[in-house]
């Protein structure tokens, strides 16, 4: 083999090696991205799912029937509720497109 033939053969070799190295970490990278893609729309629905149990929460407290309550109390509460049932559906309104 002459000078040129082997170089052009380990030059080759050098190449295949830099594809299979750079194919691997493009690969990796899909996976990390699928992987963050499935965790966030997890925690699009544990995000719903908080604030319709904070939403919920603040419901019973202000239906609560004990006379010692200051009516301020009551009044903060439905308040809650009102805030916390506009977090759950806004939520739910926009993430329905993901998942």
């Amino acid at each position: 083999m002459s000078d040129v033939q082997l170089f052009s053969l380990s030059h080759l070799k050098c190449f295949s090696l830099v594809f299979r190295v750079n194919w691997l970490r493009a690969k990796a990278r899909v996976d990390r991205w699928v992987e963050e893609e499935q965790l966030v729309k997890h925690e699009m629905e544990w995000t719903t799912i908080w604030f319709r149990n904070q939403a919920e929460l603040w419901k019973e407290r202000s239906e609560r029937n004990d006379p010692n309550l200051p009516p301020g109390h009551k009044s903060y509460a439905a308040k809650q509720h009102k805030l916390w049932s506009a977090f759950q559906s806004k939520s739910s309104e926009r993430f329905k497109l993901y998942v």
